[in-house]
């Protein structure tokens, strides 16, 4: 299985990051306000935000069309997007 370039967006220590590199993936971790120019051309293959504290613009989720997490959307943040896919309410 080949092992994707994964762009999560949240705290460093997020124990999210350690297992997503325990199962082989390359991550990139930051906590800072993103652009567009910032992504482009990185060929991420998926957007994880857990835990980011800063509102994503249209334009950077446009460049991940149908690879962003649920964690990307404020009305999911944190333990409630955990509750929302798992079906427990």
């Amino acid at each position: 299985m080949a092992h994707k370039k994964i762009l999560f967006l949240g705290p460093e220590d997020s124990p999210l990051i350690t297992w997503l590199r325990e199962q082989g993936e390359e991550v990139i971790q930051t906590a800072d306000k993103l652009s567009a120019q910032t992504v482009a051309g990185q060929e991420f293959a998926f957007l994880v935000s857990y835990g980011y504290r800063h509102i994503l613009r249209k334009e950077v989720l446009d460049i991940f069309p149908g690879k962003a997490s649920i964690f990307t959307f404020p009305t999911f943040r944190g333990i409630v997007a955990l509750t929302q896919t798992s079906g427990v309410s």
